[in-house]
C-alpha cells in the first residue's frame, strides 16, 4: 500500500491554498508528522487500521480534527485523502455536494471514523 509523505502533502497544500486563498502556514508540523503516521499504527505487531478504507478515514477524520494548518484543514483532508485512494489504485465517485456534507459533518462531531470507513466504502471504486 502507498501512503503519503510529508513532501507531498506540504505540496497539495501550497497548491490548494495558491488556487483557492487563505493563509500558508503550518501550525504544527509535528502533529502533520503524527497525522500522517497514524494510518500506520500497529499493536502488537498487528495493525489497527488493516484496510484503505480504515486508513483513509482516520486520516481524514485526524486532519479535520487536529488542525496542522493555520488556514484549509478541511481542503487539505479531503484532497489528501482523495489523493491516498488515488495512489492505491481507488477513486472517489460522490458527488462534490456529497464530499461537502461529509466534510462538514465530520467536522462538527456528527461523524465519527467508522462512519467514514463505511461512506468510504460506499462512495469509492476502483479505476
Amino acid at each position: 500500500m502507498r501512503y503519503l509523505e510529508l513532501e507531498e502533502v506540504i505540496y497539495i497544500y501550497t497548491q490548494i491554498i495558491q488556487r483557492t486563498g487563505g493563509q500558508a502556514a503550518i501550525n504544527d508540523e509535528k502533529m502533520l508528522e503524527s497525522i500522517l503516521a497514524k494510518p500506520l499504527v500497529t499493536f502488537e505487531g498487528d495493525e489497527l487500521y488493516p484496510d484503505l478504507f480504515t486508513k483513509a478515514a482516520v486520516l481524514m477524520y485526524a486532519f479535520i480534527h487536529s488542525r496542522p494548518f493555520i488556514d484549509g484543514n478541511k481542503r487539505a483532508a479531503l484532497l489528501c485523502t482523495m489523493f491516498l485512494f488515488r495512489s492505491n489504485g481507488y477513486q472517489v465517485t460522490a458527488s462534490q455536494e456529497s464530499l461537502y456534507e461529509l466534510i462538514v459533518r465530520t467536522e462538527t462531531g456528527k461523524l465519527q471514523v467508522d462512519h467514514l470507513v463505511r461512506w468510504f466504502r460506499k462512495n469509492t471504486a476502483p479505476y
